[in-house]
């Protein structure tokens, strides 16, 4: 009986190549990849910094302006936006402290880090086992493909190329862990995917990953190598359990709810999505629509996503032995699609284009086979040269979409005239431009696209309230509330239309209202604060400001009305300091000059109550918070004057007057004295 000859299995191509010519090939791909991505993408350095988050991480979360103890325990203890990224805020207060918030500095910061991570995976296809080409031709899709823009360009997605730093780290680690057994190099794996973890949550498949290249290069699986993935697999429960619990944050509080079949049908369309842009990445978009249920669009995209899966489960099993490149790759791309589906989060985008950043590297794989295929030896590079090449030029294109918050939410409605977020950020913008007709417009369209989403309500009414019609403002505030009871800001904003309105009862009740929705809400406690600085009761004042700098240790105008609260004591210590650190919290703060008034008006007050003596030193207080006050120096000068004192007199004045040459009172008094 004749035996059935098994077929040997060839390695890798790449033990045809010389070592010495295969290290100068890589030398060669790591040159290329680095130069290629920072001609790529060098242009975002001079890129704004978006209000899509980026201005919530960089200029209002106190922790984040300067590397501190207070402000590390801080990152460590609390999420920011509803997640767990405390790696991330460091790398923000770091950027803080080396650039002082400049955008260049957060944008090059992303850019190096895709290139550390564009070369890392080009180390880790090496490791695997893959031929330079391969290896660099994995990367380069890697580093130019369109759909990773925002992963890039947005200093919000900061985690993500933070995330692929430490993953891709550890990867390569472990992989040489299984090459040397040193254990050591295992510690320093966990170590790293510890950080990854600390830098977004998504890299809990990153235990499966390594499975999943186990298998690749040993041809084959067992339970005996799950033991060494044990601890990784520990880190991802806990870190996943901090990432979801204790959190009242969702994906989209506002997102329409779906049903368990509805969140399964989005997820196959939105997986269906992610391959097709993998493709043919055009028509891109911040924010994608959800195709209308039960549509034409919808039963085919639907039906499209469905034969794929069957599809893509077919391959697998068929070529689970046989061709484990093949299982490897789409089990890659499938693993980590499925964390970012809505039936494991319902967002208020179809996909986003940031969560393909690494899923996408199992379908770069896939793509890549044809290179190590004897059949298309010679046309395979070619062919894949052209595709990166259209890649990179359509990322050139893409890429200034990004480059201020107009272009980017201008862009978001052209595709997707649906999207209320995209017209209420945009109106976001206008409004901090101080361009209100066109903001008025913009969320006036956001409530028409979506009549339930209380955040464009409640921008109009603080449009209304900037145009002083305080009753308008309080009907679209109201409209806010009754889609949303809970709604923390809104409340809070209500107690200000209130406090305008000198109503302080109505005023009182809706911040403390607000305070209990969020009990660390530090911005309508500096305002409940306020109302009682307004009712003359400095103490409570004091009060309620402290526990808001508390709360927020670099809330500038916290710190600034304390210093006014103090100076209602008279203790004019106190004030200054509490001025002093208002300004150094904020270099655009006017806390100094606000003391300076302050005084001022305190001096006038000393002086016709006859105490000249402490007008003068008043006076003098204001000249030292601002030394540009001309009302200090020429009020200064008449105090003197009442003391006969003319030559401090004239002093006083002349500095008055070459501070502002057209102030007439000091030139007409100089005159008279014969100055």
């Amino acid at each position: 009986m004749s035996k059935t000859k098994v077929p040997h299995r060839k390695k890798p191509a790449e033990a045809k190549i010389p070592k010495d010519n295969a290290f100068l090939v890589s030398i060669g791909w790591i040159a290329l990849l680095s130069l290629g991505t920072w001609m790529l993408y060098s242009s975002s350095l001079k890129f704004d910094i978006l209000n899509w988050d980026e201005k919530h991480y960089i200029y209002e979360q106190s922790m984040t302006l300067g590397v501190s103890w207070e402000n590390i325990q801080a990152m460590f203890s609390k999420k920011v936006l509803g997640s767990y990224n405390p790696l991330v805020l460091v790398s923000f207060a770091i950027d803080h402290d080396l650039s002082d918030s400049k955008a260049s500095w957060y944008h090059g910061v992303n850019v190096f880090f895709h290139i550390l991570n564009t070369l890392l995976l080009f180390a880790v296809v090496r490791k695997l086992g893959f031929r330079p080409l391969i290896a660099g031709f994995v990367a380069l899709l890697f580093a130019i493909h369109p759909m990773h823009i925002e992963s890039v360009a947005w200093i919000a997605s900061r985690k993500d190329v933070l995330m692929g730093f430490f993953m891709f780290s550890s990867w390569l680690i472990y992989l040489q862990f299984r090459k040397t057994k040193k254990w050591y190099t295992y510690a320093f794996s966990i170590l790293l995917f510890l950080f990854a973890l600390l830098s977004k949550a998504q890299a809990v498949t990153l235990p499966l990953i390594f499975i999943l290249s186990d298998y690749l290069q040993d041809k084959t699986w067992t339970w005996k190598a799950l033991y060494n993935k044990i601890p990784f697999l520990i880190l991802s429960l806990i870190i996943g359990y901090v990432a979801v619990s204790g959190s009242t944050f969702s994906a989209d509080k506002y997102a329409i709810p779906l049903s368990f079949i509805d969140k399964i049908s989005y997820s196959l369309i939105a997986l269906w999505v992610y391959i097709y842009k993998a493709i043919l990445p055009i028509q891109q978009s911040a924010i994608y629509a959800f195709p209308e249920k039960g549509s034409q669009q919808f039963i085919l995209q639907l039906i499209i996503s469905t034969l794929l899966v069957i599809g893509a489960a077919w391959l697998i099993v068929k070529n689970f032995r046989a061709r484990p490149l093949i299982a490897f790759a789409l089990l890659f791309f499938l693993m980590n699609t499925f964390l970012t589906l809505h039936i494991v989060a319902v967002n208020s985008s179809l996909i986003y284009e940031r969560f393909a950043y690494l899923s996408y590297i199992g379908l770069f794989f896939l793509v890549a086979l044809p290179l190590g295929n004897e059949k298309f030896k010679k046309q395979a590079p070619w062919f894949f040269a052209g595709v990166c090449i259209l890649f990179a030029y359509l990322t050139s294109q893409r890429l200034p979409v990004w480059k201020n918050s107009i272009a980017l939410w201008t862009d978001t409605i052209e595709k997707n005239p649906s999207s209320s977020e995209a017209y209420n950020n945009r109106g976001d913008y206008y409004n901090s431009a101080g361009v209100l007709d066109k903001a008025f417009e913009d969320f006036t369209n956001s409530t028409k696209v979506n009549t339930k989403q209380p955040n464009a309500f409640n921008n109009l009414a603080v449009i209304w309230f900037k145009r002083n019609d305080l009753d308008k403002a309080l009907v679209e505030n109201q409209k806010a509330l009754d889609l949303d009871p809970e709604y923390a800001q809104a409340t809070s904003n209500r107690g200000i239309l209130y406090f305008n309105k000198g109503q302080m009862d109505s005023a009182k009740f809706y911040y403390r209202k607000a305070i209990g929705l969020l009990p660390n809400y530090a911005f309508a406690i500096c305002n409940l604060g306020s109302v009682y600085l307004k009712e003359e009761k400095p103490d409570s004042a004091i009060m309620y400001y402290k526990q808001a700098l508390a709360i927020q240790t670099q809330y500038h105008d916290a710190s600034k009305y304390l210093g006014l609260a103090y100076l209602k004591k008279q203790a004019f210590d106190d004030a200054e300091q509490a001025m002093y650190n208002a300004q150094k919290m904020s270099k655009t703060s006017d806390a100094l000059q606000v003391l300076s008034s302050e005084y001022v008006i305190l001096a006038s007050k000393a002086f016709h109550n006859d105490e000249k003596d402490k007008a003068i030193l008043l006076c003098e207080r204001a000249i030292k918070a601002n030394p540009q006050n001309a009302e200090a120096y020429y009020n200064l000068g008449g105090y003197y004057m009442t003391l006969q004192n003319l030559t401090k007199t004239r002093e006083n004045w002349k500095k008055a007057l070459q501070i502002n040459p057209n102030y007439k009172e000091a030139k007409e008094w100089l005159e008279r004295i014969g100055g």
